[in-house]
């Protein structure tokens, strides 16, 4: 199995971070693997479906950079390729999508972690 074998689980536990902000996409990058949740970050919603079935993530997160348009827009495109839990992170202002999301209100930068890990739990 070797390294093949690792690259599978790497993938299979994977959080998919879409956010527009390049520089804050790289941050809760970061702050997963800090956590030891693999993750990788789409910068492009136009590309969210393809991206969902090439890495075949377990959860979704929606960076605040994301318009409310766009929000909508990543969330039928995840939901039409690939059935996992969508966190949406929101700040000073109410969430945008539909109650099938889960909601996380940002307190610190790398806060939302702790969400993730619990609905990765939940939804093994």
């Amino acid at each position: 199995m070797g390294s093949d074998g690792n690259l599978r689980e790497r993938r299979k536990n994977t959080v998919m971070i879409v956010s527009l902000d390049r520089q804050l996409g790289r941050k809760r990058q970061q702050a997963l693997e800090r956590a030891g949740i693999p993750a990788v970050v789409v910068h492009a919603v136009d590309t969210l479906g393809l991206e969902c079935t090439r890495h075949r993530p377990r959860a979704v997160v929606f960076g605040r950079s994301l318009p409310p348009a766009e929000k909508r827009r990543a969330w039928l495109q995840v939901r039409n390729s690939y059935q996992v839990p969508i966190i949406e992170l929101f700040e000073h202002e109410a969430p945008n999508l539909m109650p099938s999301a889960y909601l996380h209100e940002l307190g610190a930068a790398d806060d939302f972690v702790d969400t993730v890990k619990k609905l990765l739990k939940r939804h093994r």
